[in-house]
Parts: C-alpha cells; sequence; structure tokens
C-alpha cells in the first residue's frame, strides 16, 4: 500500500493509502519528479500576480499556500504521464477521486476547508465552497497536462472518445462549478508525438462488400473495357473554416456533413480513409489513382490538420488521424516528403 502523507499540524493533515494495484499500473512510485524537473507549475485560479507584492498574509492564506504546494507533489509528473490506453484514464481519474475521498475523510472542521480549497485548485467535484474548493486543483492539472496528452493520444488512435469526454465532462464541470474560465491555470504544454506508439492502419483487400457504394467519385467512362485497372478520382473533404472548423464534408451520397465535435463523428477521418482505400482496391484503380489519392489526402491532412491538433478545442473527428499519416508516410515516403517540402 502506498500512503498519502502530507504533514500534520494547525493547518493541513492527510493521510490515506492508495492500493498496490492502482499503484503500480499509475507508476505512483516515481510520481515526483527531480527538484530541476518542477514541470507541474499549473498555475492557479486562487491567487493572482497582485498578490506576489503583498507583505503581509493571513494564516488562512498561508495555510492555503502550504497546502497548495504539498497537493502538488500528489500529481504524476509529466514525465511518466503516459496516457497509451483507455485503462490508464480510468485508473486516473479514479486515483483523483480517491484522493478527494481521503481529504474528504481524514480532515476536519477548518482544516478540511482549507485542505479542499487548495485542493479545488488542482483537483474537484461538488458544488458547495468548501467541496467545491476541489476543482481548481484537477482544473489546473487537466487543463496543463492530462488535456493535452489525452487529445494526442485520441488523435493517435490510443483512446477511444469515452474516455476524452469522461475527462472533458469533467473539466467542464469544475468549471463550472469554480465559475471560471481557466484564467490564472497555466498554458498546455507542448505534446512530443514520438512519446507514443502510433500504429499503422492494416489496409487489407476489401471482404466481399461493396466499399464504393457510399462515395461520390469519378470514374472514367471511357476507359477501354479489356483493360484490367480504371482510373478513379475521389476529392478530398473539406472544412466550413479553416482555422476554426466546427463542421466537415465528405464525398459521401448520405450524410456528407457532420460536427467535427460530436459523438457520431469520432475517428471519422480514418474511417473516410479506409473506406477511400478500400474503394480503390475494390475498384482495381490504376497505381497512378491510388497515388494521387494517397498525395491529395497527405498534403490535406499536413495543410488542413495537423496545425489544427494544437488547438485547445477537441476535434472527436480527428481520432486515428496521426495512424492514417504514419500509414501514408510507409505507403508512399517519396510522396510524402514532396508534399511538405512544397508548405515550407
Amino acid at each position: 500500500m502506498l500512503g498519502l502523507h502530507i504533514i500534520r499540524g494547525d493547518n493541513v493533515a492527510i493521510v490515506g493509502l492508495i492500493d498496490d494495484e492502482l499503484d503500480n499500473r499509475l507508476n505512483l512510485a516515481n510520481i515526483k519528479a527531480e527538484p530541476e524537473e518542477a514541470d507541474l507549475n499549473v498555475g492557479t485560479t486562487l491567487f493572482t500576480k497582485a498578490d506576489s507584492c503583498k507583505e503581509c498574509w493571513s494564516s488562512e492564506s498561508m495555510a492555503l499556500l502550504t497546502s497548495r504546494m504539498i497537493l502538488e507533489d500528489l500529481l504524476p509528473s509529466t514525465s511518466i504521464l503516459v496516457i497509451d490506453s483507455n485503462e490508464f484514464v480510468t485508473d486516473l481519474v479514479e486515483y483523483f477521486r480517491l484522493i478527494l475521498e481521503i481529504v474528504r475523510q481524514e480532515t476536519h472542521g477548518k482544516t478540511k476547508h482549507i485542505t479542499l480549497l487548495a485542493l479545488t485548485d488542482l483537483l474537484g467535484t461538488e458544488p458547495l465552497l468548501a467541496i467545491s474548493a476541489k476543482w481548481s486543483f484537477l482544473g489546473g492539472y487537466l487543463h496543463h497536462a492530462v488535456l493535452p496528452i489525452a487529445k494526442y493520444a485520441y488523435y493517435a488512435g490510443l483512446i477511444d472518445f469515452d474516455s476524452m469526454a469522461t475527462l472533458l465532462g469533467l473539466f467542464d464541470e469544475l468549471k463550472w462549478f469554480l465559475r471560471t474560465n481557466g484564467q490564472g491555470w497555466s498554458k498546455s504544454l507542448s505534446v512530443n508525438l514520438e512519446n507514443f506508439e502510433i500504429q499503422r492502419i492494416p489496409l487489407q483487400p476489401p471482404i466481399p462488400k461493396d466499399e464504393c457504394n457510399n462515395l461520390i467519385f469519378i470514374e472514367d467512362e471511357n476507359a477501354d473495357e479489356k483493360q484490367t485497372h480504371c482510373d478513379l478520382a475521389i476529392a478530398m473533404p473539406f472544412f466550413d473554416s479553416i482555422t476554426k472548423p466546427s463542421a466537415i464534408a465528405f464525398p459521401m451520397k448520405s450524410c456528407p456533413l457532420y460536427n467535427v465535435e460530436a459523438n457520431s463523428s469520432s475517428y471519422l477521418v480514418m474511417r473516410f480513409f479506409v473506406t477511400a482505400y478500400k474503394c480503390l482496391q475494390q475498384k482495381n484503380a490504376k497505381s497512378e489513382s491510388v497515388q494521387r489519392f494517397q498525395n491529395d489526402f497527405c498534403g490535406w491532412i499536413e495543410e488542413q490538420i495537423m496545425p489544427r491538433l494544437e488547438d485547445e478545442k477537441f476535434y472527436a473527428a480527428f481520432g486515428g488521424v496521426l495512424r492514417v499519416r504514419n500509414t501514408l508516410k510507409r505507403l508512399g515516403k517519396h510522396s510524402f516528403k514532396q508534399k511538405t517540402k512544397k508548405k515550407r
């Protein structure tokens, strides 16, 4: 069992136990980074920059600052925060809730109020001042580290929409309880794609099924019937806005327009790519047609999707898009390099 021990004194006292299995799954033994790796400055909504100029602090404010500082040591360092599965998200949320439960059970009176207020600036859940105080702790951590990493994990095809919805729902709930837009929390950290194991998409020949049935494409009607390969072109999807997309249109006969944030749009770009590619296989398209589709789709991802992945907005439609990108790089490295060079 791993104990949570925070100073016992007039201000704060937290003692609790964490299950060994959860400890192992989240690698909590390495939860605290080395001093020189202080990467968890998640910011605060409890204090402002003007407070740093104060010469006199109340005992409650000092207790709040101390509690806030100590509680930060309970957060996994970003160096071990590797969100690579739905199970990890479940474990992380369970860990947050366990901390809350320990605070709720092991502290009392004014100590409980101050501790929960500090925990709010890092962690949080229910709507009363003393209890909603828990929210900001998790809020800062979610905003700075968890959500940026989780979004890229989703874009890499490692977690599903439900896991993202759980984290985003928690974040929206805490902002609502705190009546805050998050001003004061640290900005989102930069995510290194090399930290993710991005798998290729298996593109086996299509099963006996009409993959082209719902697609809109152009086929050469003047082709010689003796030809074994056809000339076929599939148009690229397009957004209603390149910089702030809210909808995406696909060359499909039914439901061509989708909300990029909706659950029904999850992994939509990847699903379209797989369908279109299998349609080309099914139609026995010429190698030139396949190469053209690869080039166009690769360029579309690089120019219109990759710049959006750093947005704070979450795009459900982009689930697995990094898998598509990685697959295209493997299918046609030469064409990929050409596209990226043109962009410079």
